[in-house]
């Protein structure tokens, strides 16, 4: 599905942002997989 893809690269992005934020990074990627796995249920 198109809305997986999107999800898929807004993860890829903060991905990214966690690899050049550190700390500060490693916050919204935790911030972001919390919220996908709250939108699954």
């Amino acid at each position: 599905m198109a809305d997986d893809r999107e999800e898929y690269s807004f993860i890829k992005e903060m991905l990214i942002a966690f690899i050049g934020g550190g700390s500060l990074g490693l916050f919204v990627l935790v911030a972001a997989i919390a919220l996908v796995e709250f939108l699954k249920k």
